[in-house]
């Protein structure tokens, strides 16, 4: 199972959170990503030690850190965006970010069965 790591202040799934589901009804992904709501910066980064995350939906201001730091902690960043935000545009992040980790996936096994290390 994918998941999605959604990091803010908030101890349960923040507004913002239902507004990116609702926001991208398109992207037929919801139903089967695994979403993780760690409450701080830390607890975030002991999450994505425990589960492949792919996706990182940060508020700025979290626990512990700052959103702009946690995805710099846990891995590269393909894209960024602040608040306020184009919806449009968002979508078009969301569904780009997701070609974009199919396609490292899919490259990623096919240099793993190369040198015979089975991912």
């Amino acid at each position: 199972m994918r998941k999605l790591l959604q990091c803010s202040d908030e101890s349960r799934p923040p507004p913002t959170f239902l507004h990116w589901m609702i926001l991208i009804p398109s992207i037929p992904v919801w139903p089967t990503w695994g979403v993780l709501t760690p409450g701080s910066g830390a607890k975030a980064l002991q999450r994505a030690a425990q589960h492949d995350v792919q996706l990182v939906l940060t508020d700025q201001r979290i626990p512990q850190m700052t959103g702009t730091e946690l995805p710099h902690r846990m891995c590269d960043i393909f894209k960024f965006m602040t608040k306020p935000w184009d919806d449009d545009q968002l979508r078009a992040n969301i569904r780009d970010a997701f070609t974009h980790w199919e396609a490292v996936s899919v490259k990623n096994k096919s240099v793993a069965a190369q040198v015979g290390d089975p991912l």
